[in-house]
């Protein structure tokens, strides 16, 4: 937990008064850490004290083509 949330802290101060990690618009960056973040709550991680990577999610979910990754093999299974 404790790497997690120093990944989380990274990203904080990365991210403030930016709207994407790398650039002006949405990269293969923003993906890849996008892919874990979102789901972080599932780690029993609290986002709340990360303002801005939360403004960050919001943006990516807003970005046009954004397809939400909610598949889950294991409830597939089931």
């Amino acid at each position: 937990m404790e790497e997690g949330y120093g990944a989380l802290k990274v990203m904080e101060r990365h991210i403030q008064g930016r709207d994407f990690f790398v650039g002006e618009r949405l990269t293969i960056a923003d993906i890849a850490l996008y892919a874990h973040t979102h789901i972080a709550h599932e780690g029993e991680f609290d986002l709340s004290p990360f303002a801005a990577v939360r403004a960050w999610l919001r943006r990516v979910e807003r970005e046009p083509g954004h397809v939400q990754i909610d598949w889950r093999p294991l409830e597939q299974a089931a």
